[in-house]
């Protein structure tokens, strides 16, 4: 982490004007700043309910389709058998014990959305 922190920071100072060390020391709080603050979790876990009669599934919106109007690709849960998908940001398609709906997935939280949005996000 000190080798990334060092970088940035020598990235930074090249980027500002003045005295060297102004610049660094300038650049060393930012890069420390930049390195500490809290990131985005990178997935989203989604507990589904599942039962006997319908499967749980979650797919992927990728594009358009010709026929099928939504081009997906589906995704598999954390472990065979499990309710819980790791879910990256996008809009994905959900088979929740037979219903289905949309969610999207953004900022460390995902969000049902309408169909009608979902063809003006991909179209």
């Amino acid at each position: 982490m000190l080798k990334k922190v060092m970088v940035r920071a020598h990235e930074l100072a090249k980027t500002f004007v003045g005295n060297y060390s102004a610049r660094m020391s300038l650049a060393l709080r930012q890069a420390w700043a930049e390195a500490k603050a809290p990131k985005a979790p990178r997935y989203v876990t989604v507990d589904l309910h599942s039962n006997k009669r319908s499967k749980t599934w979650v797919a992927a919106i990728i594009g358009t389709h010709p026929v099928y109007k939504l081009d997906r690709k589906f995704v598999n849960p954390v472990r065979y058998g499990s309710t819980e998908w790791e879910l990256k940001a996008g809009i994905y398609e959900v088979c929740e014990a037979g219903k289905r709906y949309f969610i999207r997935v953004a900022n460390g939280d995902y969000q049902r959305i309408d169909a009608d949005d979902v063809m003006e996000m991909v179209a």
